[in-house]
């Protein structure tokens, strides 16, 4: 897998200003998701990763994405990309020290600033999200294993694969707030994770930047408790037209992987 972090760096930055003047910015619904595929994988301290020590079973994981997305750009936001992309960010994550909170506060400013597609390192890419982004009528998606209500106050939208337009105004909210939320004495999924991306949706979800929550089978076929099942069914998941990504619940919020 060729890869040049610095030049990749590069050409993003050139795509764009400083994130923050574009926070006033308002995005058509023409405007489509920019066809570039964010991955991070990083440690606690963001002092030790960089491409060439990426885990050879995520390498494949993300070779299966640029196999069906040839024409698309991709990042490995590893440690060394971290700090020279989002050096204001970087005593903050190291602070929070749990590698899904890092991996929680990248995302959504990853995807604020740059646009494109986010997806955690435990996913299979089954076909292009072409025709995805071609229909898609919203500026912003996420592929949920849960887009329900728990009760009238809750609504949990998982983050491990979204996707939005550059600049766009629930992702730039959420970048600005996950900062007051990643070192609170609260569970990850709560304070930065699926019941935070999804009180965002409820608060911020607008007609002229909308927010779309696609159902599970698109890109969760398994919740984490079937996840060894999932993995028997892959050859069954493949042959599914309707089915895009496969997320095999690596649990790398547990291990210490990101």
């Amino acid at each position: 897998m060729k890869y040049d972090f610095g030049l990749e760096l590069y050409r993003l930055e050139k795509k764009t200003e400083s994130f923050y003047k574009h926070l006033e910015v308002k995005k058509s619904l023409l405007e489509k998701i920019p066809k570039t595929l964010h991955f991070t994988w990083n440690s606690p301290f963001l002092n030790e990763t960089n491409q060439l020590n990426v885990d050879l079973k995520v390498r494949a994981n993300i070779q299966t994405c640029l196999d069906v997305h040839p024409n698309w750009d991709y990042i490995i936001w590893t440690d060394d990309l971290v700090r020279k992309g989002f050096p204001e960010l970087v005593d903050l994550l190291i602070a929070a020290n749990i590698p899904s909170v890092i991996s929680d506060v990248l995302r959504m400013n990853i995807i604020a600033r740059y646009g494109g597609i986010y997806m955690d390192t435990d996913f299979l890419c089954v076909r292009s999200f072409e025709p995805l982004l071609d229909q898609q009528y919203c500026t912003a998606f996420a592929g949920s294993e849960e887009a329900i209500e728990d009760n009238e106050f809750n609504l949990i939208v998982s983050g491990g694969l979204i996707g939005a337009v550059q600049g766009h105004f629930l992702f730039r909210r959420a970048a600005k707030l996950i900062l007051n939320h990643a070192l609170k004495p609260e569970v990850p999924s709560v304070k930065t994770g699926p019941y935070f991306l999804g009180k965002m949706v409820r608060r911020y979800n607008t007609s002229t930047d909308c927010f779309y929550v696609y159902k599970k089978n698109l890109f969760y076929q398994c919740n984490f408790n079937q996840r060894g099942t999932c993995q028997t069914k892959l050859a069954e998941y493949k042959d599914d037209s309707s089915i895009y990504a496969i997320h095999l619940w690596y649990a790398s919020w547990i291990i210490g992987l990101d």
